[in-house]
């Protein structure tokens, strides 16, 4: 990570910001979309994770969740939250791979979070939203609804709640 980018972990450190990254890694663990080489796929997302060291990070298009929480779980330090839903999962053929989105963090500097996805109720009564498609398959990025963390923030010594959106 460190030698194509220039990109060291005493780049983003500073005691008194909040480091947020957003990422779309691209199927992330899908058997057969995406990268070819899963192993290869999370060993490099640990790593950035490592070498970024950042406080927050949202991830686009998780496809399978077990493998990212057991990834998450295996750093030091970071625990996640995984929205349930995701790309095409209100229909008959839902795919257990779908796309969805996960806020993975720091233990030390986030307590109490919660999170849930947004629109869940436009998504499932399409009607509420006049001339939008009302197919529930088109709606919001295929099913990738907006993902909402709350928690509070202790930066330095000063806590605050906040609230983060995770948008595909």
């Amino acid at each position: 990570v460190t030698t194509g980018v220039g990109v060291t972990d005493a780049t983003f450190e500073d005691a008194n910001s909040l480091d947020i990254v957003t990422w779309n890694v691209e199927w992330f663990g899908h058997p057969t979309l995406g990268p070819s080489d899963n192993a290869l796929q999370t060993a490099n997302v640990k790593a950035v994770i490592n070498t970024i060291n950042a406080d927050i990070y949202q991830f686009e298009e998780i496809s399978d969740s077990v493998a990212f929480k057991s990834m998450v779980a295996s750093i030091p330090g970071y625990s996640c939250k995984c929205s349930f839903e995701y790309s095409y999962s209100n229909t008959p053929s839902a795919d257990a791979y779908g796309q969805r989105l996960c806020f993975v963090y720091k233990d030390a500097v986030f307590s109490n979070v919660t999170a849930l996805p947004l629109l869940t109720e436009f998504k499932n009564d399409t009607t509420l939203l006049p001339d939008y498609p009302n197919t529930r398959t088109r709606f919001w990025a295929s099913g990738r609804l907006p993902y909402l963390l709350t928690a509070n923030v202790n930066i330095n010594g000063i806590s605050r709640y906040m609230g983060f959106v995770g948008i595909h």
